[in-house]
């Protein structure tokens, strides 16, 4: 498994999470966000 819901469910948790980034874009009628976001170094 990649990543899981900790036990807590505040947070997502990994064995081997390094080197993972994602992307979202959303758009609407008066409003449009791009959000990247990712992990490297453990952090």
């Amino acid at each position: 498994m990649r990543w899981y819901i900790a036990e807590n469910k505040r947070k997502i948790a990994s064995e081997s999470f390094e080197g993972h980034s994602d992307r979202i874009e959303m758009g609407g009628e008066q409003v449009s966000c791009a959000v990247t976001y990712g992990v490297k170094c453990g952090e």
